[in-house]
């Protein structure tokens, strides 16, 4: 038997409800047939012939203690197994089912190798990022749900979280194709979080043009949108006299103001991710109440 037939057995055997509950409350640990038929609510016929099946295709295994006989999983290995399949469904409601009255879809944008990836991660409870960073990130392409995030980077994703966050691609192309579609882009999005890299000094200019791009088509379209923009990589160690308040006010903060619309509101931040991510309020412009 090849291993694609031995997956379909072990996913016909474990496909079954009854089997699935017993392997389901083995997980706890060992049992007696008695406490297994009680806890599974099955008759003691059923029972039997349940766990002859698993015996027979080694998932469990049997012992005497006195007049008990003991039933416990062989390899404990075939929970990951179940893990993954959970997880797998997480995903997939995540990504397919209509949005949930409480959840709120955050979309990171901004130039390629601005951080917003790393700044996800960071929102999603990962840790260790600097030394993961460095080797393994790529570029993002287009618009991507964060559970496809980490399953690129062969990271688990198993719940469904009260936040989704999407990431939307820096390059050029991705650029232009924003401009070309934003309606798709921004469907269904509560909030922009803009990244600008403050030591990226030579694309300030390209980062605040692109950002215009997104303030014109939420202000066209009346988008309910809240905004955000991380000034990003304000690092420990950092010139703090080259990137003193006076230098973010001329060259980053009085231009935000002059771009964003006056019924926009926005709040601005230093943020940074050495050991943990961090974030500093600096700004904060409310929209007017009506």
């Amino acid at each position: 038997m090849n291993n694609n037939q031995q997956l379909l057995e072990l996913i016909k055997i474990i496909g079954d409800e009854t089997r699935f509950e017993i392997l389901s409350v083995l997980q706890k640990g060992t049992l007696t047939i008695g406490e297994l038929e009680q806890k599974i609510g099955r008759s003691r016929s059923t029972t039997f012939k349940q766990i002859k099946i698993l015996k027979n295709a080694g998932i469990i295994s049997s012992k005497k203690s006195g007049t008990r006989k003991y039933i416990m999983v062989r390899n404990k290995q075939i929970y990951s197994l179940f893990e993954n399949l959970e997880s797998f469904i997480s995903t997939q409601e995540s990504l397919f089912s209509k949005k949930t009255k409480n959840q709120e879809n955050i979309l990171l944008m901004g130039l390629d190798k601005s951080g917003k990836t790393s700044i996800l991660l960071s929102f999603l409870g990962k840790k260790n990022l600097l030394a993961f960073i460095n080797q393994n990130l790529k570029p993002t392409e287009g618009k991507q749900h964060m559970s496809s995030i980490l399953y690129d980077l062969n990271m688990e994703f198993k719940y469904r979280p009260e936040v989704i966050y999407h990431e939307f691609g820096g390059q050029v192309v991705y650029r232009d194709l924003f401009t070309n579609k934003p309606d798709e882009v921004l469907e269904n999005i509560d909030k922009i979080i803009y990244v600008l890299d403050i030591q990226d000094t030579d694309r300030y200019e390209e980062s605040l043009s692109y950002f215009e791009i997104i303030l014109k088509n939420i202000h066209v379209d009346k988008l309910k949108i809240e905004l955000n923009l991380f000034l990003h990589k304000y690092d420990p160690g950092l010139d703090k006299e080259k990137y003193s308040n006076d230098f973010l006010n001329q060259q980053i903060l009085n231009k935000v103001l002059d771009l964003v619309p006056i019924d926009q509101g926005i709040s601005i931040f230093k943020t940074s991710i050495f050991t943990i991510f961090q974030k500093n309020l600096i700004l904060q412009k409310n929209p007017p109440l009506y």
